[in-house]
């Protein structure tokens, strides 16, 4: 598995790469990729065993984290559009060969700072609430198997979580494979 995920890591890098030349999918392998990734996202989800009632338990609070992300992403918009007049001068400055002068660049590296900064507390207070709610849905046995899978997983990786406690290894179960897309849909499948 950890071949799969390194390939697909891999793939995403070369496919998102931005010097490129190549801007689509020519070889049409991107749906098979994206069932590879979520083969690995079962491996990692599956063994947990969660019913259908504990998934519809736990739904509600991804879309309320799911809810939060975009919030955010709509304050950040609307702090962008509030600028667009100005960042259409100065890139239309740029193409005339005026360098941005270094008020604007420090306004706009303050801005995608703060930006930085408000969605790690978007990111931690969702990851707390999912944790709180799996905590209190999740069995002893389906805890220590999101232990099991965090220790099989990502300790293979890269031995962030070896010294972690098992709430943390909740924790980072729920904010790294249950609240992304792929994670949230999957649910959403099993909870049929």
């Amino acid at each position: 598995m950890r071949t799969i995920f390194a390939s697909l890591l891999i793939f995403f890098a070369w496919v998102s790469c931005p010097s490129q030349v190549v801007k689509d999918d020519p070889y049409k392998m991107t749906p098979t990729l994206e069932k590879l990734a979520e083969i690995d996202l079962a491996n990692q989800i599956l063994p947990v065993l969660m019913t259908k009632d504990q998934i519809k338990k736990i739904l509600p609070v991804i879309e309320k984290c799911r809810t939060n992300v975009r919030a955010q992403a709509k304050k950040e918009a609307d702090r962008l559009k509030a600028l667009q007049v100005e960042i259409d001068k100065v890139h239309g400055e740029a193409y005339k060969g005026m360098v941005p002068s270094k008020e604007f660049l420090d306004k706009i590296t303050g801005l995608f700072t703060k930006f930085a900064n408000e969605r790690v507390g978007v990111s931690l207070a969702n990851s707390l609430l999912l944790f709180e709610k799996m905590k209190e849905t999740l069995n002893e046995g389906q805890k220590k198997a999101v232990v099991g899978v965090v220790d099989r997983i990502f300790n293979e990786e890269n031995k962030k979580w070896e010294d972690g406690t098992a709430d943390q290894k909740l924790q980072y179960f729920g904010a790294t494979l249950v609240l992304g897309d792929r994670g949230y849909d999957m649910l959403v499948k099993l909870s049929k």
